[in-house]
């Protein structure tokens, strides 16, 4: 009710300003992305943005590089590199350093997500050197991290953390409690990934700590489904599930987008425990909220989870229900993603002959269709 409330008193109070007063607007989406309020950012974003075309060149590149941002939150990154690159010319001309460094950060966010992370890592590298330039010493440490992030996926394990260390001393030397209680997180999480499962523990404890101080939902909500993770990779699936829960119960107060990236987390835990039919009750509920909020990956996995649950069940009205809906879910470059990998093997290893090649055959469409693209 209160996000309810706080977006239709946004959309009252942003149609009232002039070009010339938007600029707080813009502020207040860089608030409500630090909040992990994606949804509200995006609304007064368009807002603004569209709006913005009546002020300066600054002012319209600056929205372009926000509205750009809390799109790519809401996982709607289709034209937003143009946004960024268009942006980050006229950023430049008027040197405007600290927005064009977020231009940057947000061009190297969406090499990342490609997978392109040579070119992802030059981004970081470009918005590492304009942040240090316009002395905005957080940002630095921000990129350090992602930096250090990028070298572990790489497989650069030695330089990760040495890059790790170096964003955790200076968010340590900035006193900066929530940039701390994010390199912290990713921290953890880059132990975790590396198997180093009691480190990672100690990490995200202490993060989880300090987001609590500073009562911070988001950061709260990162770590407890960063627990309930290192609990399911150690093997306690008990742990791990009501690691979930506790997780899905913070995520009611940050929002849908992450309440189905956690019971997603959930789901899997329930299908790795053999609880196939409650399993797919929460699959099939979470395909229909992952459609509703235009949540397509999450919509994906759900679909997924429940054909893997309905086959273990020999329930074949399931499978038949949601292979239907399999046909309209995958788009190109989805199978690349890990859960839907995962769940795509296990799920052509469960289903009959002719269920089995009719999924691979849905598969094989987008990764061609990709390929020509």
């Amino acid at each position: 009710w209160l996000d309810l409330r706080d977006r239709s008193l946004d959309q009252l109070e942003v149609s009232k300003n002039s070009p010339q007063r938007l600029e707080g607007w813009l502020e207040r989406v860089s608030l409500y992305l630090e909040q992990g309020r994606s949804r509200m950012a995006r609304g007064v974003a368009e807002q603004v943005y569209e709006m913005a075309s009546e002020g300066s060149p600054v002012l319209v590149a600056r929205a372009k590089v926000r509205h750009a941002d809390a799109s790519v939150a809401c996982g709607a990154t289709e034209g937003m590199r143009r946004l960024y690159r268009e942006a980050s010319e006229d950023l430049r001309r008027v040197e405007d350093w600290e927005v064009l460094g977020d231009a940057f950060y947000g061009l190297a966010n969406l090499s990342r997500r490609a997978q392109n992370y040579e070119q992802a890592r030059t981004w970081f590298r470009q918005a590492r050197g304009v942040y240090a330039g316009s002395e905005s010493q957080y940002k630095v440490a921000m990129c350090v991290m992602q930096l250090a992030l990028l070298a572990y996926t790489r497989g650069e394990e030695d330089l990760a953390e040495t890059r790790a260390a170096e964003a955790l001393a200076r968010m340590e030397g900035l006193g900066h409690a929530t940039g701390l209680a994010r390199v912290l997180l990713r921290i953890g999480s880059l132990c975790r990934q590396r198997g180093r499962h009691g480190q990672a523990e100690v990490h995200v404890r202490r993060a989880l700590t300090l987001f609590e101080e500073l009562g911070d939902p988001t950061g709260q909500l990162g770590c407890l489904n960063e627990l309930a993770e290192i609990a399911r990779l150690q093997g306690d699936l008990d742990e791990a599930e009501r690691g979930y829960r506790r997780a899905l119960a913070a995520a009611m107060s940050v929002g849908r987008s992450e309440q189905a990236i956690v019971s997603a987390n959930l789901a899997m835990v329930l299908l790795k425990r053999e609880l196939y039919s409650h399993a797919l009750k929460r699959f099939a509920a979470l395909a229909d909220t992952a459609k509703e909020i235009g949540y397509r990956l999450v919509e994906a996995v759900a679909v997924l989870g429940a054909l893997v649950a309905g086959a273990a069940m020999a329930d074949a009205a399931a499978v038949a229900r949601f292979l239907a809906r399999a046909e309209r879910v995958f788009v190109p470059g989805m199978q690349q993603e890990i859960d839907v990998r995962l769940l795509l093997d296990e799920a052509l290893l469960r289903l009959g002959a002719q269920d089995a090649d009719r999924l691979r055959a849905l598969m094989e469409a987008p990764r061609q269709e990709s390929a020509g693209s």
